[in-house]
């Protein structure tokens, strides 16, 4: 998996990979999708979802086992891993 943006626990740049944060920022249409999907995400880890219909849909992305979301939008698929340590964002066409 390439990685396009790697934060550290604090929000710190640790690596960019320009090419593909391009790709990802260029990608307007999608950006609000991801960020709905993203707060549903954060939602369902804090247990904070504001209704059923929200968790079933952010079920279905989420996966409690590597605490990870993908969230799909024109053809590219958006992946997030969290953990105390660090915050991994790639992007990979589908």
């Amino acid at each position: 998996m390439e990685k396009a943006l790697v934060l550290d626990n604090t929000g710190l740049v640790v690596q960019n990979n320009s090419e593909l944060s391009d790709k990802l920022a260029g990608s307007i249409s999608g950006i609000s999708k991801s960020l709905q999907q993203i707060a549903e995400f954060v939602n369902k880890i804090n247990g904070n979802s504001p209704d059923d219909q929200n968790e079933e849909d952010a079920s279905d992305d989420y996966d409690s086992k590597t605490n990870s979301i993908n969230v799909q939008f024109e053809g590219k698929t958006l992946d997030i891993v969290t953990n105390p340590e660090m915050t991994i964002a790639s992007i990979r066409k589908t």
